[in-house]
């Protein structure tokens, strides 16, 4: 029986994150050839993002934009996302194991009444199931999962499934979907970013990382420096007081 998997495909600020790329090469990993695969965009400007996607092969892009949407409020994403399932009637749900996506899968899995795998390092499709690979205490061991049953709900690490490659000559519908504003309990007034210049950590194909006996932040300064030279990023091993 043929499925339907949803792709949520993050962005930054209308900008597709390489995590939503990765998110959406799960999906291929996962679907057989009679399935669907379906991505949903949600933002308040998300026409870059949209027409990104047009060419990865997905057989439809739902779309939710809204200027509720602009900075990350888990009430107006969750509604987003909402609205985009009762259309879509998805079988599973796929996210970027982020910040972002770690708060709204259990979200949407309680909404679903549907099983979750979080952190998936790896996927295997053996006999038409598939195998989910996930790390155990900090890395020293791993898991493999199954779900007995759907709906269900994945979140997948960053910089571990190969992104999806686009699909010559592919075109992909795209259909808007009404946002339904809801009242709101919070809303975002600012969000201050600090502009560093480097390269995001979590999506940094190099690491330079640093641990307890660096001992302070001096110390991480010649890592920072190689790590400009490699056109890499600064990460840590251990909390450095």
């Amino acid at each position: 029986m043929s499925k339907t998997i949803l792709v949520y495909a993050e962005n930054r600020d209308g900008r597709l994150r390489q995590v939503a790329l990765e998110t959406l090469g799960a999906a291929r990993l996962i679907a057989a050839d009679d399935d669907s695969i379906r991505i949903l965009v949600a933002g308040a400007n998300i026409t870059e993002a949209v027409s990104a996607l047009n060419g990865y092969g997905a057989d439809t892009i739902y779309t939710v934009e809204h200027d509720d949407l602009e900075s990350y409020n888990p009430e107006a994403y969750m509604a987003a996302i909402e609205a985009v399932i009762h259309q879509a009637r998805p079988d599973a749900v796929l996210f970027g194991h982020t910040a972002i996506g770690r708060d709204l899968a259990p979200l949407v899995a309680a909404s679903l009444n549907a099983g979750q795998i979080s952190d998936v390092t790896a996927i295997e499709n053996e006999a038409g199931e598939a195998v989910f690979t996930r790390p155990l205490y900090a890395g020293k061991a791993f898991e493999k999962r199954v779900f007995q049953n759907g709906p269900w709900v994945v979140t997948v690490r960053p910089n571990n499934i190969p992104a999806a490659e686009a699909v010559e000559g592919a075109s992909t519908s795209v259909e808007d979907i009404a946002y339904p504003a809801p009242s709101l309990r919070s809303v975002v007034k600012d969000v201050v970013r600090k502009t560093t210049g480097k390269i995001d950590l979590s999506e940094a194909k190099i690491v330079i990382s640093g641990g307890r006996g660096v001992k302070s932040a001096e110390g991480f300064q010649p890592l920072e420096e190689l790590a400009d030279l490699l056109g890499g990023a600064v990460g840590a091993s251990a909390p450095v007081a």
